[in-house]
């Protein structure tokens, strides 16, 4: 089965649709998100431990090139150009729609739960608990370092998902459950519910930035909350940063690393999870410390608890270990799209030649993108 999607929807418009007949697609976890940056750039949710990326399922799409040129791409149609924009689409063109695979969806247990700020040692501790269980179903849970609807009061919270009944989605999390929670809105819901829950994390109308890290398995749980405990200080010392947030996404990633590395453009194919920050605040006086703070922060995680640059050498491993969905800052191109940057180059003289779609994550020159 298939859905088929203009560039201008929304998550949320897609969810719906496809919630009316039993079904879903890969989206984001939030669902007020554009669909195409969204998917060009990779595309993680809560389906992803069961289906793979936004790309993966992707089909089909119509993309419309800066010298007006309309192209249908898929792996029968313009091959080259399929590739590309799984990954790198913003570089290439205006994908004016999508045709992605829909899958069955039972309901899913899932929901939100909070807990005080001295629970997160036990929140990390069940994470390599369930991490070290077998998982081919793809349960998962995302967790949200930082404060609570008072904006002042630390929190850590928790979304889990789990594919089946609420008494064995019980059981699988009742580590989780263990741990004493403050607030427990967990249910049996559609997956287009769950994706509503993160939705008040990233509302709009507010200064935001967000930056991408990433923890390897087990998880070493110390500089973890030491890194906690540095980024909850950062934003109590400065007013009107309560809406901050640090996020995990303990998202099974064997389905992403099915897919070979240069299957794609995709280049952030690799065994360790997606850790983000999201800083937001309404002074402008703090952009540019907030911005050096996020830099150092995402480092910080990458060096102590993931998956980095600097240890071995991801250019010539692999994964580069960056969402670059995620990612604010213009990175370099071999830090964006590490052992497929080659490749990208030459289809990129052939697409656009000109360098038309040069923002942001650059592919065209051997430094970060212009804007």
């Amino acid at each position: 089965m298939t859905v088929e999607f203009g560039g201008g929807c929304l998550w949320e418009d897609v969810d719906t649709a496809l919630e009316r007949h039993g079904l879903a697609t890969v989206g984001g976890v939030v669902n007020h998100t554009g669909v195409g940056g969204l998917t060009l750039g990779g595309g993680h949710g809560f389906l992803t431990p069961r289906h793979g990326l936004t790309i993966d399922n992707l089909l089909k799409a119509e993309i419309v090139l800066a010298d007006g040129t309309i192209f249908e791409a898929s792996d029968d149609t313009n091959q080259d150009l399929f590739w590309a924009i799984r990954g790198a689409g913003a570089q290439f063109g205006v994908v004016t729609r999508f045709v992605s695979r829909a899958h069955r969806q039972d309901k899913v247990w899932s929901g939100t739960l909070a807990y005080p700020a001295d629970k997160l040692p036990d929140l990390l501790r069940f994470a390599n608990v369930l991490y070290e269980r077998p998982n081919p179903d793809g349960h998962c849970f995302a967790l949200g370092i930082g404060f609570g609807p008072d904006e002042t009061s630390r929190v850590v919270s928790a979304i889990p998902l789990f594919h089946g009944s609420e008494e064995d989605a019980k059981q699988c999390f009742s580590g989780l459950l263990e741990i004493k929670a403050t607030a427990n809105n967990t249910e049996m819901m559609t997956t287009a519910k769950t994706n509503t829950l993160l939705n008040s994390v990233m509302d709009h109308g507010i200064r935001r930035l967000m930056g991408s890290g990433n923890i390897t398995m087990p998880l070493n749980i110390e500089p973890m909350l030491q890194t906690a405990e540095t980024f909850w200080e950062f934003c109590e010392s400065r007013d009107g940063m309560g809406k901050s947030v640090l996020a995990i996404e303990f998202f099974p990633t064997d389905k992403i690393r099915e897919v070979p590395q240069d299957a794609t453009a995709y280049a952030n194919r690799g065994d360790y999870y997606d850790a983000m920050t999201s800083f937001a605040w309404e002074n402008p006086a703090y952009d540019s410390e907030i911005r050096q703070f996020n830099r150092s922060l995402c480092k910080r995680i990458r060096e102590t608890n993931g998956y980095s640059a600097t240890a071995g050498g991801h250019w010539s491993k692999g994964p580069v270990g960056v969402y670059i969905n995620i990612e604010a800052d213009s990175i370099s191109p071999k830090d964006a799209w590490g052992v497929n940057l080659h490749r990208l180059r030459e289809l990129k003289k052939k697409f656009d030649p000109n360098n038309v779609f040069n923002k942001w994550h650059g592919i065209a020159e051997d430094t970060a993108g212009t804007g």
